[in-house]
This record gives C-alpha cells, sequence and structure tokens, in this order.
C-alpha cells in the first residue's frame, strides 16, 4: 500500500537495462517466481542463526519486484533477531521531520505519499521514545523496510534496533556522538581493506572530508542493490553496511583507473577534483558497473574483516574531540526538545493558548519540565477573583506557568515561574526565585506569536567578552518573584515591575523592567489594567470624587477587566 509500483516498475527496468549495459553476471530474473524463494525461507525457518546468514548473502534470495516473497524472508530475519513491538505513542500531524532526519538522508525509494507520511510518523514516534535520537540513517531503511512490512512492523523492527549491540558494536549509529564516530570509520578501515583505493586518496583535494560522507553515499545506490543489502544487514548488523562502504570505495578506484585507461588526462582533470563525486558516481550507476550478485560477493570478499576491527576504528578518535569538529550545520541543529515538541501531540489546556503558541512558548521552558503534561491548578473562572485562592491552588508545586487575559485587548501574558510561590514564606516582602523565569506576550505579536522575555543574566553570558565588560558595570538585576498578601510581581529593577496583580485579581500593570529588560507586556509605556472604582461604605464624596479623577488621568493607557481571567498551571507531579 506504500509503495508507487508504476515508480517501481521503472526501477526494474533501469535495473535490468543498467545489468545489461555493463555486462556483468547473469543475475536472477527481476519478477522471479516466489514459491523457490518461499520453500527456502520455510525451510530457513527452522535452521540456526549461521543458516539464516547465509540465506541472507545467497544470490536466490527474491527479486526487486517480487515483494511478497521478500516480505516472508525479512518477517523471518526480523524474527529471529528477537524484534520487540515499540511503545504505543500518538504523535503530532504534520509534514516537518525532525532535525535528526538530515535532508541527505531522505531517499523514499518509490514510496507513494502515503509511504512518506507513514515514515514521517515513524521518525516521529521514535522521536518521542529516545528524546536523545540521532539516526539519520533510519530513513532509507524505514522508506526500504516499508516495502514489504506494515507500518507497525516497520517502527518495531528500527525501535529494536535502537542502543542494541552486538560484540561490543552498535546496530546503529542512533546518537550524535556515534554518528561522528561511524562518519570517521572509513578513514581508518581503507588502509587495511581497501588498500590501493587508500594509495590514491592523495590526489583527492579535501579527501578527508569527503571520505566522512561515505555513509551518505551508500544509500544512494539503486534500489535494487539496498534491497539485498537490507537482508544481510538485518542478520548480521551494522559490520554488513561497513563492508558495503569498503566494496563502493574499491568500485570507485577500478572505475576511476577505467576511466582513466579509456581517456586522455585532460579529460580526467575535472574527475581529480571530488573524491565525493566519484564516490556519489559510483553509488547512484552501480548497475552500468557490476550487478548486484557481484556487488554482493564483492562486500563479503572482503578478509579478515571483525566486529572488532570495526569497534577499535571507531574508538580511534577521542569522542571530545569527534563532538568539537562535528560540522557547524550538525552543531547547531535543533535541541531534543525541540525535536520532542515538535512530535508531541499537544492540545493547549487552556482557551489562553492555541497550540502553536503553547509550542512556542515551550521552547523556552528547561527541557526536564518542558517534557512532561500541564494540569490546571487555578483559574478565575472557576475559583474566583482572590490571589490567597491562588497561592493555596498553587501550593508547593513548581514550575508554574501563569496565563493572563484582559477583555479589551486580544491576546494572552503572563510568567513561567520555575519556583514555587510556597517559597514566599521563607522570603517575605523579597524577591525570590531563578533566572529560568521569564515573561512572555502575544499581545500585539504578529500572528499571534509568542513573544518572549528572559533573563537578562543568560543574554549577558552568551554575548561578548567586551559586552560583558560593560554590563559588568552595571548591576545584573535578579528580581523575579514577589509573592505578598496583597501582590504577586514578576520582575523588577530599573524603576518598574515586569507584571504585577493585586489581591483580588482585579487589576494590574505590566511595566519596563530590568530584570528582564522588557517592555510592558500589553501596549503602552506604561500598561494599567482598571476596573471602575467601587467604594467602601461611609465613604465620602471627596474620596469618590478623587476615585473618579484617578480613573480619568489613566484612561488613556487603561484596559478593562469586565473579563479579565487569570490561570496557573504546572507540570509538577507533586
Amino acid at each position: 500500500e506504500f509503495v508507487d509500483q508504476s515508480a517501481l516498475r521503472a526501477a526494474c527496468q533501469r535495473a535490468a537495462v543498467a545489468a545489461n549495459a555493463g555486462g556483468g553476471a547473469a543475475a536472477a530474473p527481476l519478477l522471479a517466481d516466489a514459491s523457490d524463494s518461499e520453500q527456502q525461507q520455510s525451510a530457513a525457518a527452522a535452521e540456526s542463526a549461521a543458516a539464516l546468514k547465509r540465506l541472507a548473502r545467497s544470490q536466490q534470495r527474491p527479486a526487486l519486484a517480487n515483494l511478497a516473497a521478500r516480505r516472508a524472508l525479512w518477517r523471518k530475519l526480523i524474527a529471529a533477531s528477537g524484534s520487540e513491538p515499540a511503545p504505543q505513542c500518538a504523535v503530532a500531524e504534520g509534514v516537518e521531520w525532525p532535525s535528526w532526519c538530515l535532508a541527505d538522508y531522505r531517499h523514499f525509494y518509490c514510496l507513494n505519499p502515503a509511504g512518506q507520511a507513514a515514515l514521517n510518523r515513524i521518525c516521529r514516534r521514535l522521536t518521542l521514545c529516545r528524546h536523545d535520537l540521532f539516526a539519520p540513517c533510519l530513513l532509507p531503511i524505514g522508506a526500504l523496510l516499508l516495502h514489504c512490512l506494515t507500518e507497525a512492523e516497520t517502527l518495531a523492527c528500527l525501535h529494536s534496533l535502537l542502543g542494541k549491540e552486538d560484540r561490543g558494536l552498535w546496530r546503529l549509529p542512533d546518537s550524535l556522538l556515534r554518528y561522528a564516530k561511524c562518519e570517521r570509520l572509513l578513514e581508518h578501515l581503507v588502509g587495511r581493506f581497501a588498500i590501493k583505493f587508500s594509495r590514491s586518496l592523495p590526489t583527492f583535494p579535501n579527501y578527508t572530508d569527503h571520505l566522512r560522507r561515505w555513509f551518505q553515499y551508500l544509500w544512494r545506490m539503486p534500489i535494487d542493490f539496498l534491497l539485498p543489502l537490507i537482508d544481510s544487514f538485518l542478520v548480521e548488523g551494522f559490520k554488513v553496511l561497513v563492508r558495503a562502504g569498503l566494496a563502493l570505495c574499491r568500485l570507485s578506484f577500478k572505475k576511476r583507473i577505467r576511466q582513466r585507461s579509456s581517456s586522455g588526462s585532460a579529460a580526467l582533470a575535472g574527475l581529480d577534483d571530488s573524491l565525493g563525486a566519484t564516490l556519489s558516481e559510483t553509488a547512484q550507476g552501480l548497475g552500468v558497473y557490476v550487478s548486484v550478485e557481484q556487488f554482493t560477493r564483492a562486500m563479503f570478499q572482503i578478509r579478515n574483516l571483525q566486529s572488532a576491527d570495526v569497534v577499535t576504528a571507531a574508538n580511534a578518535v577521542p569522542n571530545q574531540t569527534l563532538l568539537a569538529e562535528l560540522p557547524t550545520g550538525l552543531r547547531a541543529a535543533r535541541s531534543a526538545t525541540d525535536d520532542w515538541l515538535l512530535c508531541l501531540p499537544l492540545s493547549s489546556p487552556s482557551a489562553l493558548l492555541t497550540e502553536k503558541q503553547l509550542r512556542q512558548l515551550l521552547r523556552h521552558v528547561p527541557a526536564r519540565h518542558a517534557i512532561k503534561p500541564l494540569a490546571s491548578l487555578f483559574s478565575t473562572a472557576s475559583a474566583g477573583f482572590n490571589l490567597q485562592t491562588l497561592y493555596s491552588a498553587a501550593g508547593k508545586n513548581s514550575p508554574l506557568l501563569l496565563l493572563v487575559r484582559s477583555g479589551s485587548v486580544s491576546g494572552t501574558f503572563g510568567a513561567y515561574l520555575c519556583t514555587a510561590l510556597s517559597d514566599r514564606e521563607q522570603h517575605p516582602a523579597a524577591f525570590f526565585g531563578t533566572g529560568e523565569t521569564f515573561l512572555f506576550t502575544t499581545v500585539g505579536e504578529r500572528d499571534g506569536d509568542v513573544r518572549v522575555y528572559t533573563w537578562v543574566g543568560h543574554r549577558q553570558q552568551n554575548s561578548s567578552c567586551q559586552q560583558q565588560q560593560q554590563q559588568q558595570q552595571q548591576h545584573t538585576e535578579a528580581l523575579f518573584i514577589m509573592a505578598e498578601p496583597n501582590s504577586l510581581v514578576i520582575g523588577g529593577g530599573g524603576g518598574g515591575f515586569g507584571l504585577s496583580l493585586n489581591r483580588e485579581l482585579s487589576e494590574g500593570f505590566s511595566q519596563r523592567c530590568a530584570t528582564f529588560d522588557s517592555q510592558p507586556l500589553l501596549p503602552g509605556a506604561e500598561c494599567r489594567f482598571a476596573v471602575q472604582a467601587k467604594p467602601k461604605p461611609g465613604t465620602n464624596e471627596a474620596a469618590r470624587s478623587l476615585r473618579r479623577l484617578l480613573q480619568q488621568f489613566f484612561a488613556r493607557a487603561a484596559h478593562s477587566l469586565s473579563q479579565f481571567t487569570c490561570a496557573i498551571y504546572t507540570t509538577s507531579n507533586f
């Protein structure tokens, strides 16, 4: 259901044409009868792991278009490897890929739109299962598995590969560190297992950088070469992929020698410019040079390559050096928290925030809290307008997300508090809290986006040395939270409060404050939320007149709280 049949037929035709043009050894028919393969697979079910390995390497494996036979084979191989169902989890709908799904690995191999959508869901589910996941090769492997397996089977197979080791060698490079080790593998192996290719490397400028992309080039091979590769990979693991990389290097050397003998030196000038182009062209046009059977034999005729050799090559460079020398694009990749939020099916717990705004807001929340669900603690809609009630509801829970909306403006504003409000008892009439606190607003922002004001201390840590020296001459404000019986204040310094609410939660104001270097959260130099005055019994007319004058004085910057709403949420399990 996931395969574009017309594209697959075209791939079959291209494979046949390439095999004929290459003049290689006779290959198995592309539309072979499934009966023989099914009989072999039935017999293999009762055989040992060694027999499964021989079957996976056999030249009598199912042909490209015979998906039914290969489906039976893969199910046998996966069952023998002890695959377990992946944890069930819902994922957010969308077409965006997690950041570890690098563009250079997005090969779909004749998958139709439904198949590509299934692969996207699989990658999102794996992201939720492993927050530190970085395994770009899961895309091409998953795309190939979807040719024969269901979405659930493919997910279970890929999930079973993560974190698994065999003789000290991981089944897949599934973290950023292992990916960096994978890139360096062939640098330390070609000198022993592809000697002629290794000797030719100095003729290529910047050959080291291009050789480190060998794992990308591997997945550019035609699908009729990759499907048999997956046969052996499901049994033997990552070492088979290393064998394929070495065989590709050997073949690229032979291809270059062949071109050198058939062309003049002038024609070869462009060939020497890029090792990457040579490896990529060899991978993409593999069927022109060899048959599937010839390439498979070349892989397994690499003698004396043991798992220990691959492990030694992977550990040849210290971990710190590997991470420090990662390409800038990988170092700047989105964080694991961003990936998690991209894949998590979020529903905003409040009408005060849309799902999009909640995702934007959670990107600024510390990772240890962002991955937890939100629980409602207090809302003026149900608990009434009383600050003491809010304090009681918040209790010792932390962190807290405070949401406020005024009826006269469109949008929500508030604060993220990383400290429990119960700490006010240890800090009477004083500020407390940590630098993880921040203010935010959606009022007046384009498309309802969230503007976040973080602590200025974080910005000083990330600024240049010269800027730090200038800023150190000034007093760094660290006035985060002050929770008094009569008011709740978030952010201070510079003569203003970032957000202040009164004891009845009926009025408040927002000013520019130095702690977050924030502007007023609502339009105006000093935003005041005012309601109609309600004088106490016995108040004289002069006092009432004074109140009316004060209200008129602040009328231009005032916002009605006739529909004022305040709510607070937590991710605490307290």
